[in-house]
This record gives C-alpha cells, sequence and structure tokens, in this order.
C-alpha cells in the first residue's frame, strides 16, 4: 500500500479491482474448499474484488 488509501482511494467503490500488485492473485486447489458457506471446486481461479464502502 506504501502509504496510500486503496478503497475508496486509489480504487473507487463500487468498481472491480483485480486483487494484486500487478497483475492479479491467482489460485491453484487440487481439492474443493469450503469459504464460510460458498463451496469452491478444484480448479484454477483468479480473484478479483468488488469494494464497497461498508463492505
Amino acid at each position: 500500500m506504501k502509504g496510500r488509501k486503496i478503497f475508496g482511494g486509489l480504487v473507487p467503490y463500487g468498481q472491480v479491482w483485480r486483487a494484486g500488485a500487478n497483475a492479479a492473485t491467482s489460485l491453484h486447489t487440487e481439492a474443493e474448499l469450503t469459504i464460510g458457506k460458498l463451496s469452491v471446486p478444484k480448479g484454477d481461479y483468479t480473484l478479483f474484488v468488488l469494494p464497497e464502502e461498508k463492505e
């Protein structure tokens, strides 16, 4: 972050942000994952975030 305000600053609220410094963060899993109530099948994923002011 280097002292910068990311959400609501560099990344406006309500706009998709690729989670990563330069390229988007990638995730590879060889097993099904459970994150909270979300089931994620095994595979390859790219992470994106939709920041909101209160979420």
